[in-house]
C-alpha cells in the first residue's frame, strides 16, 4: 500500500492500494462525457483522482469516507499531482489496516 503523502512526492508512477473516498461527485466533461471526481484520503493525506468515461460504471457504494481498492497513475498537472484511476472498487475489506486508513481530514495528527 502507497501512502497518499508519498505517491503525491514521487510526482508520477503506479498507485494501487485501498484508500478512504471523500467527496465522490459524477461530473460531465466539456466533451460532454461523464467522468468521476473523488478524493482519495488516508492518515497521510489527501490526493484528487478522477475516473474518466471509459470506467465509470458501477457506482453502488460509492459514498463519502467508503473505502475503495484503486489503481492508476499519478499526473502532474500545474496545480499539482492529481491521480488517472484507471479502476475503483468499493470494497468491505480493508486488510487489517483500519489505522492507516484514518482520514487526514478528520484526523489530521493521528498520533
Amino acid at each position: 500500500m502507497n501512502p497518499i503523502r508519498s505517491m503525491i512526492e514521487r510526482g508520477s508512477g503506479l498507485v494501487k492500494g485501498v484508500y478512504r473516498l471523500r467527496r465522490p461527485r459524477l461530473r460531465q466533461a466539456r466533451n460532454g462525457c461523464p467522468y468521476l471526481s473523488v478524493q482519495l484520503e488516508d492518515m497521510s493525506g489527501s490526493a484528487q483522482g478522477y475516473v474518466w468515461s471509459g470506467q465509470v460504471s458501477n457506482l453502488e457504494g460509492l459514498q463519502e469516507y467508503a473505502c475503495a481498492r484503486v489503481v492508476g497513475n499519478v499526473r502532474v498537472r500545474n496545480d499539482g499531482a492529481v491521480l488517472d484511476i484507471e479502476h475503483l472498487q468499493v470494497t468491505s475489506d480493508r486488510l487489517g489496516e483500519v489505522v492507516r486508513l484514518l482520514p487526514y481530514s478528520l484526523c489530521p495528527k493521528p498520533w
